[in-house]
């Protein structure tokens, strides 16, 4: 799976609260948003998790800027 994918799929699980690799595995066949931005893929739970190790400062940082993005658009209310 391509790494904006990967990201896409972690950002969305963790904003929806599904954190573990297991579970999000198990959102890649449950959940048709989950399937739309895997394009219908599913990775396993090893390689959401190697991804995650090996990308934890990317992550990071786009959670940042989506955060400050949704803050500068109104959608999110910080304090």
């Amino acid at each position: 799976m391509p790494p904006h994918m990967m990201l896409a799929l972690l950002v969305y699980c963790y904003s929806n609260g599904i954190l573990s690799s297991r579970k999000i595995e198990r959102a890649t066949y449950r959940d048709v948003a989950v399937r739309f931005l895997t394009a219908d893929t599913d990775p396993d739970p090893d390689t959401i998790c190697t991804f995650r190790r090996k990308n934890l400062p990317a992550i990071s940082k786009a959670f940042v800027e989506i955060l400050q993005l949704a803050c500068e658009m109104g959608l999110l209310k910080v304090g």
